[in-house]
């Protein structure tokens, strides 16, 4: 995490925009696409009156990267950077218009513009809480599974004293044994990013 971090600093660029250059590096390598749409959700509470209020403000960004030929992690990671700050400038446009704008056809079983979400938790933020916030309520981790997944892939980073990662995936196109090999991909892929990320991609 610390080298993640390190790296991040030094390209000026969130963890999350690195992250998602890596994750966008792998869904290049394994697609051979240079054209990829992610999605990410945002807590969609810009406005200061809906900083106390209870209730889920949700919205989705969907995030297009294009890879250019003989470009590097570096470039990509620019290139992340300006795209995500200018999704976070229109975060409030919900995504249903959007989808609506663009007047795609819609399919009940698949998301109608990605098929794939990346979501960074920040652990820490419920950690710093302090105890009089929560006066008698008391929390802590809840292990559960869930048999269902919303989109094809979807990649859940978890930042707590470390980094963690959670891949949940639709069992009726990839299996157990596909998903181990993405994950101990991303893991090389993104430690080789890191060492020599002026490399073309």
């Amino acid at each position: 995490l610390e080298e993640l971090k390190a790296f991040s600093k030094a390209q000026d660029v969130t963890l999350f925009m690195t992250l998602m250059a890596g994750i966008n590096t792998l869904l290049h390598k394994y697609s051979g696409q240079n054209d990829i749409i992610v999605g990410t959700p945002i807590a969609g509470r810009e406005h200061p009156d809906l900083e106390n209020q209870l209730g889920l403000y949700l919205n989705t960004l969907a995030i297009r990267t294009r890879f250019e030929q003989g470009g590097s992690f570096l470039d990509l990671v620019s290139a992340q950077k300006n795209t995500l700050l200018g999704a976070y400038e229109h975060q409030s446009y919900p995504f249903d218009a959007l989808v609506g704008k663009l007047n795609l056809q819609r399919d009940p079983s698949r998301s109608v513009l990605f098929d794939v979400l990346v979501v960074l938790q920040n652990q820490g933020q419920l950690n710093n809480l302090k105890g009089e916030e929560l006066r008698d309520l008391e929390m802590g981790p809840y292990e559960f599974s869930n048999a269902t997944a919303q989109f094809d892939i979807s990649f859940t980073f978890v930042e707590s004293e470390g980094l963690s990662l959670m891949v949940s995936y639709n069992t009726d196109i990839y299996d157990e044994y596909l998903i181990e090999r993405m994950f101990t991909h991303f893991e090389n892929l993104l430690t080789q990013l890191l060492k020599q990320p002026e490399n073309i991609i």
